[in-house]
C-alpha cells in the first residue's frame, strides 16, 4: 500500500514542479515575510505578553514562531479537500477511483505532499529568522515541539479529512478557511497575543484547535519541558480523540452516498 502513497505524493509533487515560477514564489514569499516582520518588531518592544511563562520575548520572535507553525496547520486541514476538488476539475479523479485502491488511502495521500511541502516552509521560516535576523532556536525543546506537532497534524487532519469527503459528496470545497482564514488567525493569536481579546473572543479562541497547537509551539520554542504546557496538550490530546474517529465516520458515510448517488467520479 505505501507504493501507492508514495506514487500519490510523487504525482503531486510533480503538478507542483511543473509550474516553477509559482513554486518557487512561494520560498520568495517566507523570505520577504520574515523581512517585513523583522522591520514591524522595531515599533513594538520586548514584552512579557509575547513570551512564555512571564519571559519577556520580541515580537519578532512571535510573530515569526506562529506565522511559520500556522502554515502547516493550514495545509493539515486544506489539502486533502483542494488536491481532491483539483483531480475533479481536471477529471483525474475517476480513473485513480476505479484502480483497486481503497478511497480512504487515496485521500491520504492526496494531502500528504502539500503537508511535507508545508513542513519544509517551516524549516524555512525559522532557518530564514535565525540566519539573517539571529532568531533564537538554540534552546529549543525538541520533545515538546515534536509531541505539538504530531498532536496538532493528527488534529487538523481530522478536520482536513471531514473536509475531503464534503469535496467528494458535494462537489464543492468545503468553508475550512473558517478555521485558518484572517477572523481565525485573529481569534487564535497568531498576530498579537489572545489575552488582548474581550472576554467573550477569549472563549472563542479557547475552543479553536490552533490557539493551543500554537501556544505549545512557542513555547517548545522557548524551550519549555511538556509538563509546562500540559494543559494545552491534554487539551490537543481530547480534540484529537475526539475528531479522529468523527472524522473517520463522517468521511466513511459521505463516501457510502456517494456510491449509492452514483457521483463519487464526478464533479
Amino acid at each position: 500500500m505505501m507504493h501507492k502513497v508514495f506514487a500519490i505524493v510523487r504525482r503531486d509533487a510533480l503538478f507542483d514542479f511543473a509550474y516553477p515560477i509559482p513554486f518557487a514564489l512561494q520560498f520568495i514569499g517566507i523570505i520577504v515575510g520574515v523581512s517585513a516582520f523583522h522591520f514591524v518588531s522595531k515599533l513594538v518592544p520586548p514584552s512579557r505578553s509575547l513570551g512564555v511563562h512571564g519571559h519577556k520575548s520580541t515580537y519578532f520572535a512571535y510573530a515569526v514562531i506562529n506565522v511559520a507553525f500556522m502554515v502547516l496547520q493550514t495545509n493539515a486541514i486544506q489539502a486533502f479537500a483542494k488536491t481532491l476538488r483539483r483531480d475533479q476539475m481536471l477529471l483525474v479523479i475517476e480513473p485513480i477511483f476505479v484502480t483497486p485502491t481503497p478511497v480512504e488511502l487515496v485521500v491520504f495521500g492526496a494531502g500528504l505532499w502539500k503537508v511535507l511541502l508545508s513542513a519544509v516552509q517551516v524549516i524555512i521560516y525559522l532557518g530564514t529568522a535565525a540566519l539573517l535576523f539571529h532568531l533564537d532556536l538554540h534552546g529549543t525543546n525538541i520533545t515538546t515541539l515534536t509531541v505539538f506537532t504530531l498532536l496538532s497534524l493528527v488534529c487538523m487532519s481530522a478536520i482536513g479529512i471531514i473536509g475531503a469527503g464534503i469535496v467528494i459528496y458535494s462537489k464543492q470545497e468545503p468553508p475550512s478557511n473558517f478555521l485558518v482564514g484572517g477572523a481565525a488567525s485573529m481569534l487564535a493569536g497568531v498576530l498579537f497575543p489572545v489575552a488582548l481579546l474581550p472576554a467573550p473572543l477569549r472563549v472563542i479562541s479557547w475552543l479553536l484547535p490552533i490557539t493551543h497547537a500554537l501556544a505549545g509551539m512557542r513555547a517548545a520554542v522557548a524551550g519549555a519541558q511538556i509538563t509546562q504546557v500540559a494543559g494545552e496538550a491534554i487539551w490537543l490530546a481530547v480534540a484529537t480523540a475526539v475528531l479522529v474517529p468523527v472524522a473517520l465516520f463522517a468521511f466513511s458515510r459521505m463516501i457510502d452516498r456517494a456510491r449509492a448517488d452514483g457521483t463519487l467520479a464526478s464533479y
